[in-house]
């Protein structure tokens, strides 16, 4: 019996049809579906039964729980993503640091900024892969807020992102409505360290700085 299965008793009515048809499945695809259903449901109820596949021995099902996760915009998606952030399987890693910017993508309104920034703070270090970072700094570049500016400055770090980085600070900045000290600091280092001409003249001009 999988912890799915011995879980059934105490789901809700959705979660306790959904977990009827795992149990029926009698396939590693057919179970597949049952996840993938589940991802496109995105319902919060479902959150442990996809908990529950995405710790799973079998990488196919847990792949899949990861993917069916990484669709919603839920932040109840996040606990189980981070928990699998540093699998010992490199593509099981992979889906769920992605997973994870990406409900951080979709969250805009189902999180205030502050909270979605913080959120990106937790996830930051998690991030491995140069395109899950990029798309974590383009959900920071929409963020208005004094701790989006933080993080997006620690991704100037990451030379494999160092261009996304500065230009998710610029932006920011640029959105705030009033440069305080933490931004005025990251705003000095594009200026001091950037290769871009253009990006080093954009932070000169936000801290009203001749170029």
């Amino acid at each position: 019996m999988t912890a799915i299965e011995a879980a059934m008793p105490r789901l809700p009515p959705l979660a306790g049809r959904l977990g009827t048809r795992w149990s029926a499945a009698a396939t590693p695809a057919a179970r597949v579906g049952v996840l993938a259903l589940c991802g496109r449901l995105k319902q919060p109820e479902l959150v442990p039964l996809l908990r529950d596949a995405a710790a799973d021995d079998d990488p196919t099902l847990c792949n899949a729980a990861l993917r069916a996760l990484g669709q919603w915009s839920d932040p109840a998606a996040m606990t189980p993503l981070a928990a699998a952030a540093h699998h010992a399987d490199p593509t099981s890693r992979r889906l769920a640091q992605r997973g994870l910017a990406q409900v951080l993508r979709q969250a805009r309104a189902a999180m205030p900024a502050e909270e979605r920034a913080r959120r990106c703070a937790e996830v930051a270090p998690l991030i491995e892969h140069p395109d899950d970072a990029r798309l974590l700094l383009a959900t920071l570049g929409e963020i208005p807020h004094p701790v989006a500016v933080a993080v997006a400055d620690g991704l100037v770090a990451r030379e494999d992102v160092r261009a996304e980085a500065e230009q998710a600070v610029l932006r920011i900045a640029g959105a705030l409505p009033s440069v305080d000290e933490t931004t005025r600091a990251a705003l000095r280092r594009i200026v001091e360290s950037s290769a871009s001409e253009d990006r080093r003249n954009d932070a000169r001009a936000l801290l009203g700085v001749g170029q």
